[in-house]
């Protein structure tokens, strides 16, 4: 799918964080995300990004929209960026990261993670914003999307963040469609 424009958009997730009975303020909230190194023989270095997405192309627009328009508790597309947001990788992960999460002049806030990875190893990360300074309601698009070597994305993943009556809660989630335990976490493969 590398020559595909629209890679991230093809498995979406929206993320409701909180619920009934939780706190009355967002806090951090997130996603469990896996990756592998798809080459058998040897180790490779591949840069994780995450970009949020303020201003989305119709496309994208349209596609959140049809599943936030579904979720209980949203109210609109953020218009600023969230507190910050990451990746949170385990100790036995090889990794730089790069925190370009605060909004200086026009940049697209963004954070990567260069992960070495050896031959065809699994990697499970999680992917988490910090929604404490969020009105409820607002949902944040993040295009999380991996690129190899040779400078190319292989692949994505677009994670849409809700902000609704809650406390931290992170679920699973991978390329495959898929649907896990309350708040439910919504994936969709889209052709």
């Amino acid at each position: 799918m590398p020559d595909d424009p629209h890679v991230a958009q093809h498995n979406i997730c929206i993320v409701p964080c909180g619920g009934p009975g939780a706190a009355t303020r967002p806090a951090s909230c997130g996603v469990d995300v896996t990756t592998v190194n798809p080459d058998m023989k040897k180790g490779q270095t591949v840069k994780w990004r995450a970009v949020l997405d303020l201003d989305p192309q119709p496309f994208v627009r349209d596609v959140v929209l049809q599943r936030l328009r579904k979720t209980k508790g949203y109210a609109r597309l953020a218009g600023k960026p969230p507190r910050g947001f990451k990746f949170r990788l385990g100790d036995s992960t090889k990794a730089k990261l790069t925190d370009r999460t605060k909004p200086s002049g026009t940049r697209v806030p963004t954070f990567d993670a260069d992960v070495t990875l050896k031959a065809a190893q699994v990697v499970r990360f999680a992917f988490i914003a910090d929604l404490s300074d969020s009105a409820l309601g607002e949902a944040y698009i993040f295009h999380l999307t991996p690129v190899g070597a040779n400078k190319r994305a292989q692949g994505g993943l677009t994670v849409v963040i809700l902000a609704v009556y809650g406390r931290f809660h992170r679920t699973r989630a991978s390329n495959a469609p898929v649907s896990t335990r309350p708040p439910r976490l919504t994936c969709t493969k889209i052709r």
